[in-house]
């Protein structure tokens, strides 16, 4: 269980990161293809995802 919830916690901080520098990553050549930037993923759908994540860690908690 704790292999898991550290998993979606790992998962969720990535996500905050990758909506966080959303614009700085538009700038960088190596970054610049990332589904965020890019509009593959909307920043409402990596919300959604990033919350489901940190919500499934606390339920495994319990």
């Amino acid at each position: 269980m704790c292999a898991v919830r550290s998993t979606l916690l790992h998962s969720a901080a990535c996500i905050l990161n990758d909506i966080c520098d959303i614009d700085f990553d538009r700038k960088v050549e190596r970054t610049k293809n990332q589904p965020l930037v890019t509009g593959a993923v909307s920043v409402a759908g990596a919300a959604i995802l990033l919350s489901i994540f940190v919500l499934g860690s606390i339920v495994l908690l319990a």
